[in-house]
């Protein structure tokens, strides 16, 4: 991205248009995002506290800044997660050479950020977490496969679409969030309470619980094994005490064997032998209670409250 395309980001910005608008603009005039295929919010939005985004970037006013974040691996999800440093820590330098921002249009780009606020709260737009929904993360468009996400104050549609504009993808189409919900709990009532369905998940249920009963009794026929090889071995040097071989060259190896020999029959013990699973008649029953508690409870779930898209943010 050329030096006048960055400083006239900037500008627009601070005249009021929003990163979403200049994100559409850019992708209709076919301008090559820094990373992805395509310009989001995000990309010129970015983090004002953490120095990311294009409207956050400290070199276009001849700042390079060290040691702003932290990176580490989180163990559970094997994600790299990013931690803000203190500012103490942060390592500043002038380039001038690269400033490319006049301080003017920076500072009026930064009163711009602050001004935009929640309603009643001190927390950034760019920083705000929506409510969750019944169906939130779970609806993809039928025409880019882009999430379909929260519209307005109740309504649904394709986010590509709405945060990247029609040069992505063409989908306006907007769904009221009670008709969308509504209508997908009608199809979990009535479709998945027909016979055919009912009968092919009593089928597949009871293939899969035998298959897993079939792999948990191959690792416990190992076991049983593995158990009358180191009782042989173990009665075999029985015998050869009771023939007079001296205790002392045997005692070793007797109390390893009765140590393995205990440690397999306690984890026998702890995994009894599984039985098979047969079709039976109450199966589709309790499939179908099932299938209405789980209705029952997304219809009388407490709805988060609905909040409104920050067009200026």
């Amino acid at each position: 991205m050329s030096k006048p395309l960055r400083a006239a980001l900037y500008a627009r910005y601070a005249e009021g248009l929003s990163p979403k608008k200049i994100a559409k603009m850019l992708n209709l005039e076919g301008i090559a995002a820094p990373r992805e295929r395509y310009w989001s919010a995000s990309t010129i939005r970015g983090n004002r506290e953490r120095g990311t985004g294009i409207l956050n970037n400290e070199l276009y006013v001849g700042k390079q800044v060290w040691n702003r974040l932290t990176y580490a691996k989180d163990p559970g999800t094997g994600k790299r997660i990013s931690r803000l440093n203190p500012d103490e820590a942060w390592e500043i330098t002038d380039v001038p050479d690269l400033r490319i921002i006049d301080d003017d249009l920076w500072q009026a780009v930064r009163a711009r950020q602050g001004a935009l606020k929640s309603q009643g709260t001190d927390v950034p737009i760019w920083d705000h977490r929506r409510p969750k929904f019944l169906l939130s993360y779970l609806l993809k468009c039928g025409c880019c496969g882009a999430g379909f996400a929260k519209v307005g104050k109740d309504g649904f549609g394709c986010s590509g679409a709405c945060n990247k504009g029609r040069a992505v993808c063409t989908n306006m189409t907007v769904i009221k969030k009670d008709n969308l919900e509504g209508r997908v709990l009608h199809a979990l009532q009535h479709n998945l309470m027909d016979d055919a369905a009912v009968k092919v998940f009593c089928e597949e249920y009871t293939a899969e619980r035998n298959r897993l009963a079939k792999a948990a009794d191959a690792g416990r026929a190992a076991r049983e094994k593995d158990l009358r090889e180191v009782t042989g071995d173990h009665d075999k040097l029985v015998d050869a005490l009771l023939a007079g071989v001296p205790a002392a060259r045997v005692r070793d190896r007797m109390e390893k064997l009765e140590a393995q020999k205990m440690e397999i029959e306690a984890l026998l013990a702890a995994s009894p032998a599984p039985s098979m699973v047969r079709f039976h008649p109450s199966m589709a029953g309790t499939y179908r209670r099932r299938i209405q508690e789980l209705i029952a409870a997304a219809i009388t779930a407490p709805s988060a409250a609905d909040e409104d898209l920050f067009e200026g943010a």
